[in-house]
């Protein structure tokens, strides 16, 4: 009997406030629009929580990884600078792998006009250390894929059905980036952004270290 009556109750609120509106379409309209504001505010700060903060990262024991930054003095913190990235991966003691990797941008020569797309430069061992694995083909491979033994890259599915032709015969093939030829060896799933943030990666090249 209370639950039906506290139903009763509410409905009859409802009512009310509806009948209440309908005599007041200025009011109705402003407090329609600020509740829409209310609402799409929430839902932007939950998708940025959740991708941030609750949602686990997409990678193989998450909890286990750290991101390194050199202290800038009273600057606080930066990137870490190659002769630095050097010395931590020769005297590392206390992690598993040390990765390194850099964000910036290549033109992509294909079919059509060329294309601005988001590039990684990436040590060899990035993907092992991440545990990702590709859709076709394969990752880096550490000790064999060092730099200076021909160009390869690994690509986004994205980047793949969209302007490579998305057919397994891309494995193999050579694409130009900024005019330099790259062999793909791979391409990565979709659920793989590495990293997160901005537009899409398109493509993951060897770093230069």
């Amino acid at each position: 009997m209370d639950k039906a009556f506290s139903l009763d109750e509410i409905g009859r609120d409802v009512r009310l406030g509806l009948r209440s509106l309908a005599r007041s379409p200025g009011f109705s309209s402003v407090a329609v629009l600020c509740l829409a504001l209310g609402i799409g505010a929430n839902a932007a700060l939950f998708s940025v929580l959740n991708a941030v903060l609750l949602r686990p990262l997409p990678y193989v024991e998450p909890d286990r990884l750290v991101r390194i930054y050199e202290k800038l003095g009273d600057r606080g913190q930066g990137s870490v600078s190659v002769p630095n990235f050097r010395d931590w991966a020769e005297q590392n003691t206390g992690f598993e792998q040390i990765a390194a990797y850099l964000v910036g941008s290549r033109n992509l020569q294909s079919t059509g006009d060329p294309e601005r797309i988001r590039a990684v430069e990436a040590t060899p061992n990035l993907f092992s250390l991440l545990g990702a694995r590709p859709l076709l083909g394969r990752a880096f491979d550490p000790g064999t894929d060092e730099p200076g033994k021909g160009k390869v890259a690994v690509v986004s599915e994205g980047l793949w059905r969209t302007r490579l032709g998305g057919e397994p015969s891309l494995i193999g093939r050579t694409i130009r980036l900024d005019g330099i030829p790259h062999t793909v060896i791979g391409v990565m799933p979709a659920a793989f952004d590495f990293p997160a943030g901005g537009d899409p990666t398109g493509v993951w090249v060897l770093f230069e270290t």
